[in-house]
């Protein structure tokens, strides 16, 4: 997924993955990929779907 262009992504691409990846590894990627589109700026629908996927996936990790 890193690689799509962000130019042509919209905030249907963060939704929903964070609970399909099982494994810790492509979960931790995904996380980095997520964390990438967050803090870019070509891209503001992006950048602020992101980051709402991003704080959504640390409440969700709290007790």
């Amino acid at each position: 997924m890193q690689d799509l262009p962000i130019s042509k992504l919209g905030p249907w691409v963060v939704s929903g993955w964070a609970s399909v990846f099982s494994e810790a590894e492509v979960a931790s990627d995904f996380a980095t990929t997520l964390k990438g589109w967050a803090d870019q700026d070509d891209n503001k629908q992006l950048r602020a779907a992101a980051t709402a996927a991003m704080k959504l996936s640390s409440k969700r990790k709290r007790p």
